[in-house]
């Protein structure tokens, strides 16, 4: 047992390169899209778009409030980094904790924090970021339970689960494995919890009650319509049960070669064999993992996203399990052992080779530079009309750093447009962003 402690310090390797690599390659400042709204509503304390992501939304209020250097932007991507870190220091825990392997795990740890949607998700402001820690954590508390019979883990799983649903509405699939969890330790002790973790999304309708919020919602946040409409993002419906390409057969492609990006053939050709293993060796286990793999799965196949490589990070993490459960089957002798190590290193090595230059962002400072020229160029109490995109730095700059407070953004649809512009009409300038 102390050799194993002593072993298993060592793992902080697993969390201090993924940082150093992601600190390396952070986006300096503001972003556009998404992640401009991510570095703003933290420090308004305001209302994401549909889901709202509450749990992010406080999370990163109390890390702004502690924390003061460097620009509120960069703090908000330093901890996209930090969450990942954490997440893939989790991960490598449990690979050391069904193995006893430590290199294994260590170096299977740095393999998926290179993984090219892990990494870009790393290194600016993400709610999938939290996702992917929480979603190590869950895995990780519940193998726990199911290996070492821990059923005083439940209560912290089940806040755990809630918290993460609050962070994203993906974690609804946790709650099959959830269930499971309570079924197989034949308790229901701290279901509560859940609904604890969970209860984050009733800061909604009090945030909504007490501002006019960044985004402009048009629906009340205190009725069980409008609630339920942003929580469950029924707006965002038609994208739903629509393949993520064109058809089956090409969602299938573009899997599989997000899949052969993560890692090379000879690791992912072991996934179906670490599968049987893992049902041989560790049943319920398995059937754990499977019951969240499966439905993460399926609906980020069904899910039409402008960045859905995002929503299959899960998986991944589960079949890097899988393949390193299978890895310990078969490497009994060192010198096995030592091959699949060096095979290892050699598929990081070729993953930041490929990647870096495409991910790296610590120069990019487009959208700051953009926006503050855009904003600055205004005539005084100007209105701005925009899509989200460029909506974004332009709140930023405005809410967080207070630049031409006097202008006003409106983000909507360009189809609507020239009807919302007309209350402007030789009271205001109005200006179009394409």
């Amino acid at each position: 047992m102390d050799k194993q402690i002593r072993m298993g310090k060592f793992l902080i390797l697993a969390f201090i390169l993924p940082l150093a690599i992601y600190l390396k390659t952070l986006l300096p400042g503001v972003g556009f899209w998404d992640t401009g709204e991510f570095q703003t509503i933290p420090y308004t304390f305001d209302i994401g778009h549909p889901t709202g992501y509450p749990t992010y939304v406080v999370i990163g209020k109390i890390f702004l409030t502690i924390f003061h250097f460097n620009s509120v932007a960069w703090r908000m991507n330093f901890l996209s980094a930090i969450f990942v870190s954490l997440g893939i220091y989790i991960f490598s825990y449990l690979l050391f904790k069904l193995t006893k392997k430590l290199f294994l795990a260590i170096t299977f740890g740095i393999l998926l924090s290179v993984n090219p949607t892990l990494w870009t998700v790393a290194i600016k402001a993400d709610p999938h970021a939290l996702h992917f820690l929480f979603t190590s954590l869950f895995i990780f508390l519940g193998v726990k339970i199911l290996k070492e019979k821990r059923v005083s883990l439940l209560p912290i799983t089940a806040f755990i689960c809630g918290l993460s649903l609050g962070n994203h509405m993906l974690s609804i699939f946790f709650i099959p494995s959830l269930l499971y969890l309570f079924i197989s330790s034949k308790s229901i002790k701290g279901y509560k919890f859940f609904f604890l973790g969970a209860s984050t999304y009733l800061l909604l309708p009090i945030l909504q009650s007490l501002k006019p919020t960044l985004l402009n919602i048009n629906y009340s946040l205190s009725t069980v319509d409008g609630f339920s409409r942003h929580v469950l993002g029924s707006d965002f419906r038609g994208l739903m049960n629509t393949w993520a390409r064109e058809n089956f057969l090409e969602t299938l492609t573009f899997y599989f070669n997000l899949v052969k990006q993560s890692f090379p053939f000879y690791f992912w050709v072991l996934i179906p064999a670490g599968v049987f293993v893992s049902f041989h060796k560790h049943p319920k286990i398995a059937t754990f993992l499977m019951l969240i793999f499966i439905p993460f799965l399926v609906f980020s196949m069904k899910y039409q996203n402008a960045a859905i490589e995002r929503y299959f990070l899960g998986s991944f993490l589960i079949e890097l399990i899988w393949i390193v459960i299978f890895i310990d089957k078969i490497t009994k002798k060192f010198l096995v052992y030592f091959a699949f190590i060096v095979l290892i290193i050699l598929a990081v090595i070729f993953n930041i080779n490929r990647n870096i230059k495409n991910i790296d962002q610590s120069k990019n400072t487009h959208a700051y530079t953009w926006a503050l020229e855009t904003l600055k160029k205004q005539k005084e109490g100007a209105v701005i009309f925009s899509r989200w995109s460029y909506s974004t730095p332009l709140w930023y700059l405005q809410k967080v750093e207070g630049v031409r407070g006097d202008v006003l953004i409106i983000n909507a649809s360009k189809q609507d447009w020239k009807s919302l512009a007309k209350e402007f009409e030789g009271k205001r300038p109005v200006y179009f962003i394409e």
